[in-house]
């Protein structure tokens, strides 16, 4: 099992389920642009490493609002990876309702890519739906 924190999230993968798992600490709200793309870059770092089945990402305290140009960023520099593996990615949502639906419309976008994305309230709904 492979860990990696900085200042706003915890990276582990997990060999045995072939799958990447994020979550964003509580701090997220004091996150400016250049901090949350740098922290997006170090996932895309663990998804081109290992080449997860499955992402699970938890954001139920994910308090950051990801702005049109950022969407379209991470579409660009991160979710494209995940497109070209077919990753299987369930997302925890946040209980910010404006950063919730800021990260649904990134991951809309990424559907266009082919990507299977599905939105939980329940981490456990998340991981059976993920088959862990």
């Amino acid at each position: 099992m492979e860990k990696f924190e900085t200042k706003f999230q915890f990276l582990k993968y997990d060999e045995n389920n072939s799958v990447v798992i994020q979550k964003w600490r509580d701090n997220t709200i004091k996150m400016n642009g250049e901090d949350f793309k740098r922290e997006m870059l170090f996932l895309a770092d663990f998804f081109r490493r290992y080449h997860p089945q499955r992402v699970l990402i938890l954001m139920q305290d994910f308090e950051f609002i990801v702005d049109p140009e950022l969407q379209d960023w991470v579409n660009e520099n991160v979710n494209s990876i995940l497109a070209e593996d077919k990753t299987k990615t369930a997302i925890v949502v946040s209980k910010d309702f404006f950063s919730a639906v800021s990260v649904e419309q990134t991951i809309a976008d990424a559907e266009k890519e082919g990507l299977e994305n599905r939105f939980f309230d329940k981490e456990q709904d998340a991981q059976d739906w993920l088959g862990l």
